[in-house]
């Protein structure tokens, strides 16, 4: 994979959380890199100046434990377990799909999404 498709993944990933957190119904577009060898456009040079900050929306975040109020989505698990693979370790995910009876990310029954985010969240806690 090369540096720029792992970019466009992790740029995909992270929109995906931000979504999640400031509880937007589905993610943005994901983001195209531009390619090494083109230069950047002056469109680019001018999307490049920071817009003023818009005020920050008040969401309930809750506990985080997938409550009712909280619709978790296969997009929040996968982010989650690859967050998992990247900064854990990839067995370590590997074993959570096996916790949930699962073969693959999208073989996850949607009603274990929260189990899935769960063990996660504890893989996750348990490396810092």
């Amino acid at each position: 994979m090369s540096m720029e498709e792992q970019v466009g993944r992790l740029a995909t990933a992270i929109e995906g959380l931000t979504a999640a957190i400031n509880g937007a119904s589905k993610p943005a577009a994901p983001v195209q890199p531009v390619p090494a060898d083109k230069p950047a456009t002056t469109k680019a040079k001018a999307a490049s100046k920071p817009a003023p900050a818009p005020e920050p929306e008040q969401v309930d975040l809750g506990d985080g434990l997938g409550g009712e109020d909280e619709a978790l989505t296969l997009e929040d698990v996968r982010a989650k377990l690859f967050e998992v693979r990247d900064t854990v370790a990839r067995d370590r995910a590997a074993k959570i799909l096996g916790q949930l009876g699962a073969k693959s990310i999208d073989t996850i029954p949607e009603a274990k999404f929260a189990e899935a985010v769960a063990l996660c969240e504890k893989a996750l806690a348990g490396k810092k």
